[in-house]
């Protein structure tokens, strides 16, 4: 027997050589790559009528092309002139290949595109031994639990601590599913045969960076063939993305131009990654401040809080800091930036409201997209003019003496005689304008006001007024009430208004009309608005909006009107019995808001696009419209905008109770356009369908052709009703495109696929066909119903089948009673077993303001589940 051994063992290396390759032992994964391929364009290209021929002098070709039969166009080969669209059949060398049908036209210089863009989000796997045609299996779980996944990358990263401080960090990437083919093979896996390997492609669960670097582990029975399984392996991962880290996104939280009156002032902002660690959106926000002597001073923020400033409609989460005014000299200006720090990337991704590093070269104080903040130091109050304004009683003949250095005395003066009043604001701002010996004339100016006035009214500046590093300020007088009423739609020349405390009422058109500038800046706080004219707020540089109620207000409200500059800062207003119209660049805390993120072929001369855009924190119930939706981003037009930075829109409630128009409508049915690092977290959408990153269009609208490419999204903990993503197999008749699906509408694959989704859940109660109803959520990838479009992957810990969601009433179109203001607080799990681990909360607390649970199982939408007992581990009971 030891003999018989021996001679054994000594022939299993000969044996080995013998059966390579067929052998299972021979079944290993040899090589792992992050795939860097992206859309081909070839200007060079020729084409005969009659011939499938395709030359093309840019040597872009490869064998692969072939191999994968790479979807393909050529501008105006086709019938008539038209775009040949077809797929590439065979490969004769980098210049020629030969398509699957014929040229209808011949062509010269022309432009041909191919290719599918997997840059940073598909891993290539080579295993030898193997043939095509196999099967996969991921380990993921029916809810995408990556627990027991077969292949799992350690990806190690640039990034920064909770000190701001550069460091290494390392997450975790899955292979979710397999990669497959565009149509018309849609139903064929991507993988092809070289030499006796099989190269199998696979989704990752989220982007793989330029200058990231990686290990993989590729577990047993990942790929079968032949009833012949791979073997597990550990190997040094190829990088080939080209992909940069993704941007912060990150706004000022709150106006500035006010001044420093204590021994610290509260500076607020709001900042988000594509990267989120256990409730932190970002490693650090750093806050610096500098006065024109150039002291300075800094505090740095680890984690956001509830805002403490008051009035809020929804509790806002802000990194919030507290800056000592200590050391800036009295009466100087002060300059204030913020840097964001992300968990994972380098110094490209960093929020700089400076614009000294970064994405941000904005360095324009107030501007729509990120800018510095400036303030005056006056804790001993020595800038300031105060008048009161009684439009009955006060008198303009002439300044005289009715302009005091505190409102103290000016109240004072008018208990004792109401003529020291002026009759219109417009009269005192000149008055106060010329009082004292100030820093600057402009700052520091109040006007208290008993009654009604007009706006602009009598004696307001028929000329810029000048540089103001303060607000002017308008306000109730003490004990006194303050009415606007209708103006003139004339110029108000004051560079920085504040409007706060008043009842703004009356018809006009234009009550409050800047210059059209930048330098122009309006403030409404804490104002009533009843008001029914057109145009209310316009022609600004910036609006701000905050702690406003709103009961009417004329048609634009908070939109643009013409070609009038209009971008608004809008925090905790609320529309009361009825909803407000935005263009949405900053939104925190509103209620019964609807918003558009403008895009290029929309905005006003001058005016930014809503690229950096923050829409966090609110909620808009019973939104009836039929012909509107409760968020729209650019939709059509051959300039679109392209997104570099990308939007941020977090923790809001939506609930639609009209059918037919979406929810939101965000970058949908686009042309040509470019747009990267949609961060979506902690949303509630019910009632209607979620139209986003479409990729249905090409050259022209609608038409058969590649579109602009969607990437980077970050879609975290989301309720769906409906969500849909537009992509190469869109309904067969598709929009006069014969056949609907092509081939080429790939380039928002990196969205719809699944990289950069955790937690979200797809819902329906509708038993109403004119909502979203359950039949709209049964569909087979490349069954053209025309109804159901969704994600090919929900993400991470995602159920992968629609599921009635625990709302304590649903009231949206189709739910419990479709009248609208339901309760969509969490009764249960909304689906068992799902919830959001801990390492990938967002947030630390829900639209109430109470803290998310941050123990593995968090809930998914606008609120947490606050039931008072889980059981040990975080879980449902």
């Amino acid at each position: 027997m030891k003999l018989a051994r021996r001679i054994t063992l000594a022939l299993l290396p000969v044996l080995a050589g013998l059966c390579l390759p067929v052998c299972a032992a021979a079944q290993t994964v040899t090589a792992v790559r992050i795939a860097g391929d992206t859309q081909r364009t070839d200007t060079t290209c020729a084409m005969t009528s009659g011939s499938a021929a395709l030359t093309c002098s840019g040597g872009l070709f490869t064998a692969a092309d072939a191999n994968y039969g790479m979807p393909v166009r050529v501008v105006g080969a086709g019938a008539s002139g038209a775009d040949l669209i077809t797929t590439i059949g065979s490969y004769t060398s980098s210049n020629v290949v030969t398509l699957t049908t014929a040229a209808a036209t011949t062509v010269s210089a022309a432009t041909a595109v191919w290719g599918v863009t997997h840059n940073g989000w598909v891993a290539e796997l080579d295993i030898s031994g193997l043939a095509t045609g196999g099967t996969y299996t991921t380990g993921l779980t029916t809810t995408n639990d990556p627990t027991a996944a077969k292949v799992v990358f350690t990806v190690s990263s640039p990034g920064y601590t909770a000190t701001a401080a550069s460091t290494t960090m390392t997450r975790t990437v899955y292979c979710v599913s397999p990669m497959r083919k565009p149509y018309p093979n849609y139903l064929v896996n991507e993988e092809y045969s070289n030499g006796g390997t099989v190269t199998a492609k696979c989704v990752l669960s989220d982007y793989v960076y330029a200058s990231d670097t990686a290990t993989v582990v590729v577990g047993s029975g990942f790929y079968t063939s032949a009833g012949t399984a791979n073997t597990a392996g550990s190997l040094t991962v190829a990088n080939n993305s080209t992909v940069t880290y993704p941007d912060v996104i990150a706004r000022w939280a709150w106006p500035g131009y006010e001044t420093f009156t204590g021994s610290t002032y509260l500076l607020e902002a709001v900042a988000f990654h594509h990267f989120p660690q256990t409730g932190k959106p970002v490693a650090a926000v750093v806050f610096s401040c500098t006065d024109t002597s150039a002291n300075t001073a800094s505090v740095t923020v680890t984690a956001p809080t509830i805002s403490t400033r008051g009035g809020d409609a929804n509790p806002v989460l802000v990194y919030a800091a507290n800056m000592p005014t200590s050391s800036f000299a009295a009466g100087s200006v002060v300059t204030c930036n913020f840097k964001a720090y992300p968990w994972v990337g380098n110094v490209a991704s960093v929020a700089d409201s400076s614009g000294a590093s970064g994405w941000n070269t904005n360095t324009t104080v107030g501007m729509e997209k990120l800018g510095p903040q400036i303030y005056l130091k006056d804790t001993a109050a020595a800038y300031q003019a105060h008048a009161i304004v009684d439009s009955t009683n006060g008198s303009d003949a002439s300044c005289g003496a009715k302009v005091y250095a505190t409102q103290t005395a000016a109240n004072t003066a008018y208990a004792a005689s109401t003529a020291n009043s002026f009759a219109s604001w417009g009269k005192a701002f000149t008055c106060a304008k010329a009082y004292g010996t100030r820093t600057n004339q402009n700052d520091g100016i109040y006007l208290w006001v008993n009654g009604t006035i007009a706006m602009p009214g009598a004696n307001v500046p028929t000329s810029d007024s000048g540089a103001a590093d303060t607000w002017t300020q308008i306000a109730p007088a003490a004990g006194y009430t303050c009415t606007i009423g209708s103006g003139t739609n004339a110029y108000y020349y004051v560079r920085l208004l504040k409007v706060m405390g008043c009842a703004i009422t009356g018809s006009s058109t234009g009550q409050f009309r800047g210059d059209g500038t930048t330098a122009s800046k309006i403030w409404l706080d804490q104002t009533t608005i009843n008001q029914s004219g057109a145009a209310p707020v316009w022609a600004y540089g910036m609006i701000y909006a905050t702690r406003n109620t709103i009961t009417a207000m004329g048609t634009h409200q908070f939109q643009h009107y013409s070609t009038s500059r209009a971008p608004t800062f809008l925090r905790s207003n609320v529309g009361l019995g009825t909803t407000v119209a935005a263009d949405y660049y900053t939104a925190l805390g509103n209620k019964q808001f609807y918003g558009t993120l403008l895009g290029a072929d929309a905005i006003p001369s001058g005016q930014n696009i809503a690229d950096n855009a923050v829409i966090a924190y609110n909620s808009l119930l019973a939104f009836i419209s039929t012909s509107s939706d409760a968020m729209t981003g650019p939709t059509s037009g051959a300039t679109l905008t392209t997104l570099t930075t990308g939007n941020a829109i977090v923790q809001n409630l939506y609930e639609k109770t009209g059918a037919t128009s979406p929810e939101m409508f965000l970058y949908s049915d686009q042309v040509a356009a470019t747009g990267t690092n949609l961060i979506l977290w902690l949303n509630t959408f019910v009632g209607e369908r979620s139209n986003m990153m479409y990729n249905d269009g090409g050259t022209t609208y609608y038409g058969c052709n590649a579109g602009g490419a969607w990437t980077q999204a970050s879609i975290i903990g989301n309720l769906f009703s409906n969500e849909n993503v537009k992509a190469d197999t869109f309904s067969a008749t598709s929009y006069g495109c014969s056949p609907g699906q092509s081939g080429l509408r790939t380039n928002n694959w990196g969205v719809r696929m699944g990289p950069g989704r955790v937690a979200n859940v797809p819902i329906t109660r509708s038993t109403n066909s004119t909502c979203d109803s359950a039949a709209n959520y049964q569909g087979t990838l490349g069954v053209a119903n025309g109804n159901y479009f969704g994600p090919e992957f929900g993400g991470l810990y995602s159920p992968s089948t629609v599921v009635v969601p625990k709302y304590a009433n649903d009231a949206s179109c189709g739910g419990d009673s479709g009248t609208g203001n339901g309760n969509y607080h969490l009764t249960g799990s909304p689906v068992a077993g799902a919830g959001i681990p801990a390492a990938y909360i967002p947030l630390p607390f829900d639209l109430n303001g109470s803290p998310r649970v941050n123990t593995g199982a968090g809930s998914i939408g606008a609120f947490e589940y606050q039931k008072s007992m889980r059981r040990q581990g975080g879980g449902w009971w």
